[in-house]
């Protein structure tokens, strides 16, 4: 698998976890940042669009 897939996928589904996750997963998982949870959804939208871009990149890429 390329590396622009595989580092995609990884920021997808961290965004996911931090836009989806109840804010208690967050605090116990260690993952909380000390942040309020409209932070971590915040956080996880951005994660999935640029896990999102990255995709995109990469497969224009490969057209090459």
């Amino acid at each position: 698998m390329d590396t622009m897939k595989i580092i995609s996928v990884v920021l997808v589904l961290l965004g996911l976890f931090y836009a989806i996750a109840p804010h208690s997963v967050h605090v116990s998982s260690g993952l909380g940042l000390g942040l309020e949870h409209t932070m971590h959804i915040a956080i996880g939208v951005i994660l999935v669009v640029i896990g999102l871009v990255v995709w995109w990149k990469g497969k224009k890429q490969a057209k090459k």
